[in-house]
């Protein structure tokens, strides 16, 4: 009857409101947010900047600056649980990076008041090199420092220049969060010099041997807890404990081999200078003998302009 038609359609009804209210519901719970919050997604970007399909969570309730703060601090929340993936890089650690061999560039982002400055400060910057390593710009624009630099300064490794603008306590807060290198400057031929310090710091260290004295083995002691010492007179210079040894008998090198202890009756030196006797014991096992001329080393590294 039609009662009954009019119950139908109420309950039809219901039923229609409950199904809304579900994926209403539902769509809250995927996004993040309360059942109770409504909001648009006008664009939603995934990781690769993609544009996903639109979508939307429909209602009465316009957007507003609450549900903003929300999405907000997700977006913060992901970008940072992104840069963690990664790891940051300062200038103390690019000369570890070269030494393993993960850092051949020196990778820079340029931040600058005009777009003059920009290609100023980039034609410089560029034009630094050695034979190791190289600057490369990776982006490059006038405007002050954003969280996208930081998290792509964080993510490629780079320097993050800020020439003649001022970076907000946000950005610098980030910048150590995220553990980027930053240099502030309003003078060109500052960040210049910054950036060729660092250039060089990054390369491999090199070293050279520096001959510091000699010493006549004059006699062999073979002992049963210490090995072989070599009882010595020194002729030149002195003799370091630490320092590199070379055998040599005559003309010819017939060893090598680290000074592990020097010793003066039973007390340990650090060198013995030339005029003294000494006892000479070698880290590792060398054939010398009476008359073969010990020369003293060490390690020095070489100074670069």
């Amino acid at each position: 009857n039609e009662d009954d038609g009019c119950v139908q359609m109420d309950a039809s009804k219901k039923i229609e409101r409950n199904r809304s209210t579900n994926t209403r519901e539902q769509r809250a719970k995927i996004a993040g947010v309360s059942a109770g919050t409504v909001a648009r997604y006008d664009t939603v970007m995934n990781s690769d900047n993609k544009e996903l399909q639109r979508s939307m969570l429909s209602g009465d309730i316009k957007i507003g600056t609450a549900y903003k703060q929300v999405i907000n601090e997700r977006i913060n929340k992901i970008k940072q649980e992104r840069a963690k993936q990664t790891s940051g890089v300062s200038a103390d650690d690019f000369m570890n990076r070269v030494h393993e061999g993960s850092l051949k560039n020196l990778n820079i982002i340029i931040k600058a008041d005009t777009q003059g400055s920009v290609e100023a400060l980039k034609a410089s910057l560029e034009a630094i090199r050695n034979d190791e390593v190289k600057v490369v710009c990776i982006h490059s624009a006038a405007g002050g420092i954003t969280e996208s630099d930081l998290v792509l300064a964080q993510t490629t490794g780079s320097v993050v220049v800020a020439f003649n603008i001022k970076t907000p306590n946000k950005m610098l807060q980030m910048v150590d969060s995220l553990k980027v290198e930053l240099i502030v400057s309003r003078i060109i031929y500052e960040v210049v010099d910054q950036i060729t310090r660092i250039s060089k710091g990054m390369m491999a260290i090199k070293y050279e041997e520096k001959y510091v004295g000699k010493a006549e083995i004059r006699v062999v002691f073979k002992l049963s807890t210490a090995g072989k010492v070599a009882g010595s007179y020194v002729l030149d210079g002195k003799i370091q404990r630490n320092g590199i040894a070379k055998i040599k008998r005559g003309e010819e090198i017939v060893g090598d081999s680290i000074i592990e202890s020097l010793k003066i009756v039973k007390d340990e030196k650090s060198e013995v200078a030339k005029g003294y006797e000494c006892g000479i014991k070698l880290r590792d096992n060398v054939d010398f003998q009476e008359g073969d001329i010990l020369e003293c080393y060490i390690k020095q590294e070489v100074k670069r302009d």
